[in-house]
């Protein structure tokens, strides 16, 4: 196994990585909750639905 400190690098890379992965989960959460607010009731449910698959993955459940 090779126990070497990361690079600076792999750190950068792996940090703008987890944030563009936070980021591009917001704009899809603001855009599900903006869609929710619209539409007939089982265009809702699908939202809501779709909001609950997000939140779910993200929690790694």
């Amino acid at each position: 196994m090779d126990f070497r400190k990361p690079s600076s690098s792999f750190i950068l890379d792996f940090v703008t990585s987890s944030n563009g992965t936070m980021k591009g989960t917001r704009m899809r959460m603001l855009f599900l909750v903006g869609k929710l607010g619209t539409g007939r009731i089982n265009i809702q449910q699908q939202w809501a639905y779709e909001i609950r698959l997000t939140r779910n993955n993200r929690n790694g459940q």
